[in-house]
């Protein structure tokens, strides 16, 4: 293989490591985005609107009030029945209906009055678990992520250390041992030759056999 397409190659391949490397972050940036973007817009939403129908229920101490609390009531109950994201969800939201239907006609009896406030506490509370059990997701998507991109940046380096290695292999160790050879045979060594290392670039190879002729020219000249 000749220089300019060995290093173009080695080049290549460095290049594409780093495009890996960007495209794994990117990657695992999207997936942790968008896990912790589901427990702020899913479950925190219908924690919010369970609050917003306890509200309703205990601010409801007189009939003043009466009218303003059910329509808040029903607004916020809208906002859980069409966030349903959960197993066992629908099933509150449904009980939820029924008792509140018959809270805001005022024909619930007092235990179905704590039955309503519990179901909603319910409803909150799944949900809430739902939010931990989203957070640890997001949390191990993010310690897999840092050690993912941990370990492509060893990759990389490790990489850069082959290219250095392969570089010095190929091109220095071989023009030092050419530097050498001819000091020794300007020194009047004419022994040492060039050896032809598979491991140098096609144009060192040449160079050295080139020079090893020179040299067997030149000792036949002096005879």
């Amino acid at each position: 293989m000749n220089a300019r397409t060995y290093f173009k190659s080695l080049s290549v391949l460095v290049i594409a490591i780093s495009i890996v490397i960007g495209l794994g972050a990117i990657f695992l940036i999207e997936r942790i985005v968008p896990a912790i973007d589901g427990i702020l817009q899913e479950n925190a939403y219908s924690v919010n609107a369970a609050v917003g129908m306890l509200d309703s229920i205990s601010s409801n101490v007189n009939d003043i009030n009466a009218e303003s609390n059910r329509e808040r009531f029903w607004i916020e109950f809208k906002k859980a029945k069409d966030n349903i994201t959960i197993e066992g969800e629908a099933e509150l939201i449904d009980q939820i209906q029924g008792l509140a239907e018959l809270y805001w006609l005022e024909r619930t009896t007092n235990q179905q009055q704590v039955q309503l406030a519990g179901t909603i506490n319910q409803l909150a509370t799944i949900n809430m678990q739902a939010m931990e059990v989203k957070d640890k997701t997001a949390q191990t998507i993010s310690l897999t992520g840092a050690w993912a991109i941990g370990l492509l940046l060893f990759l990389s380096i490790g990489i850069q250390f082959f290219f250095r290695f392969k570089t010095v292999s190929a091109l220095v160790s071989p023009l030092e041992e050419l530097l050498d050879i001819l000091d020794n045979f300007s020194s009047g060594n004419r022994q040492r030759r060039c050896l032809d290392s598979r491991s140098s670039v096609l144009e060192i190879r040449k160079i050295s056999y080139l020079i090893n002729k020179l040299m067997d020219e030149a000792c036949h000249l002096k005879r």
